[in-house]
């Protein structure tokens, strides 16, 4: 279907992100990427409705709390990269005097 087609590119994206960035996410605060796609992970799943045990109302709000656990995480951890590369841009105040 589809899906299967949209979730393989975004899976092939997601591999090229790590692979072409993998030294800067080793020195960054990686645990959030890992909160970030662990965060998405679940979400896929719940949304594939391998979690068709629970109530609808349950597996939503579980659903949509991954999700937003994981843009979170993910926003946090682009804005704490974005910022350790611009500390690392900026010229040395103590090297100016």
């Amino acid at each position: 279907t589809s899906d299967h087609h949209f979730f393989a590119i975004e899976a092939l994206l997601l591999a090229v992100y790590l692979l072409r960035f993998r030294t800067r996410i080793l020195e960054a605060d990686w645990l959030l990427l890992v909160v970030a796609l662990s965060g998405f992970a679940l979400s896929l799943l719940l949304d594939a409705d391998l979690y068709s045990g629970s109530s609808y109302q349950r597996r939503l709000l579980v659903e949509d709390g991954a999700k937003l656990v994981g843009i979170s995480a993910w926003c946090g951890f682009q804005l704490r990269s974005a910022l350790r590369e611009l500390d690392r841009a900026a010229p040395s105040t103590a090297s100016a005097s």
